[in-house]
């Protein structure tokens, strides 16, 4: 009994062996990405095939298969490949390929052939391209020269068709400032750059002269430059400082500058100059009617001559002379019969002056605004007195400037003032 008893516990025993060893293993199996999005590992029974996954995502790459090792030799198969142990499976991936375009922008040649590149590895060789006047600084993302710079060794992370750039910088050069005797130039010298402007010019004075500009010639020849002039010319060159006088100056026929028309370009004009001192033999300045104008000796008559601006007085001179001749009576009354050659506007339309060696005979005597501007500069040689204009005020009278106030006044054309030519030019 006992011995039955034993027997049947072993085979209980034994049973219960085998019921445990009938249960089936159990594998994990893990998936490497290898830099793609992650994908969840899976527990399958022994002997067992898997499902396949989702295709994991990688940008710049095509997902090529999942692969028992890393070198990527056995691709695993989802329909047949029974699972025996745990496992990892690698993903394989090959980079994409891409058509990269080039803009010489303005360069030569205008469009290099595309060439293909491929994600994550480098650009390679870029295309070569020529500009005149301008440096080759290399390949950009974007256009007009911004973006990233990319190189030969730039690894392609662009996951698209793209295009390069050319990118440009215009050949530099030095301007040098000539001050042709001002003070020294501040800057002295500056860079400028082919086909653009060249910007911001240099400062410089000179007492008794205002600068009137840079010129590309000595002794204010050649071209004007301006901070908007666009630099054409290639190689280091020289600007030099163009000087005018400043009011007022010595003319060209000897005497004081008084008047800049700022319309010369319009009125053919820019300068009013006064006879210089002694202009009529005498150290003083003659004394003279104004003289008046009388149709057959009849009542005085006004001649016209009544332009008070600025630019007006040659006009008056030319219209009084033209109405009293060459004789103006010197009164106005019919019973008065005298008459004088010597009177203001005769004396100064027909005067002739030469200085170093040159002739002027277009002086003239001056309005009432333009005596007015001559006033505030006059000195040493003029009379502190009345000198007449040539503005008509009516028949009998006409305007005269003080020269000890700068007053004007109109006055009887019998009486005598003093006068002084001006001309333009």
């Amino acid at each position: 009994m006992k011995y039955l008893t034993i027997v049947t516990i072993v085979f209980a025993l034994f049973g219960f062996m085998l019921s445990c060893s009938s249960e089936p293993k159990i594998h994990q199996v893990t998936f490497d990405s290898n830099g793609g999005s992650a994908v969840q590992s899976v527990n399958v029974t022994d002997g067992a095939r898997i499902e396949k996954p989702n295709d994991p995502a990688k940008p710049g790459f095509s997902f090529k298969g999942w692969y028992r090792q890393n070198d990527y030799q056995h691709e695993w198969n989802f329909s047949t490949d029974p699972v025996t142990a745990d496992l990892t499976l690698y993903a394989k991936w090959e980079a994409l390929t891409y058509t990269v375009t080039f803009d010489s922008q303005g360069g030569t040649p205008t469009t290099p052939p595309p060439k293909e590149v491929t994600f994550d590895e480098p650009y390679g060789t870029l295309p070569e391209v020529t500009r005149a006047g301008y440096q080759f600084i290399g390949w950009t993302t974007e256009p007009n020269g911004q973006g990233t710079i990319i190189e030969t060794s730039t690894i392609c992370m662009r996951e698209e068709d793209h295009t390069l750039y050319a990118k440009w910088e215009a050949e530099s050069y030095t301007v040098t400032f000539d001050p042709q005797g001002g003070t020294t130039p501040n800057p002295s010298s500056k860079k400028v750059y082919l086909n653009q402007a060249y910007g911001q010019l240099a400062e410089t004075t000179k007492i008794g002269y205002r600068l009137v500009g840079w010129t590309t010639e000595p002794n204010g020849q050649g071209s004007i430059i301006e901070a908007s002039t666009i630099c054409t010319q290639k190689g280091n060159h020289t600007l030099y400082a163009k000087w005018e006088p400043t009011l007022p100056f010595i003319g060209e026929a000897g005497g004081l500058v008084f008047y800049e028309n700022p319309n010369y370009e319009k009125d053919g004009w820019r300068y009013l100059e006064a006879a210089p001192n002694g202009w009529s033999g005498s150290d003083t300045d003659p004394k003279v009617r104004f003289g008046y104008y009388r149709p057959q000796g009849g009542e005085a008559e006004p001649t016209g001559a009544g332009g008070r601006e600025i630019g007006d007085g040659l006009l008056n001179t030319q219209i009084l002379v033209d109405k009293m001749g060459e004789a103006a009576y010197t009164s106005g009354h019919p019973s008065v019969k005298n008459t004088t050659d010597q009177y203001a506007a005769r004396i100064c339309l027909i005067l002739t002056l030469s200085h170093n060696g040159n002739y002027f005979s277009d002086w003239f005597l001056p309005s009432k605004e333009e005596l007015g501007k001559l006033y505030r500069y006059a000195g040493t040689g003029y009379e502190s007195a009345d000198y007449w204009s040539s503005t008509e005020y009516n028949a009998a009278t006409a305007y005269k400037v003080s020269f000890s106030g700068g007053s004007h006044h109109i006055l009887s054309k019998s009486d005598e003032c003093y006068i002084r030519p001006i001309r333009r030019y």
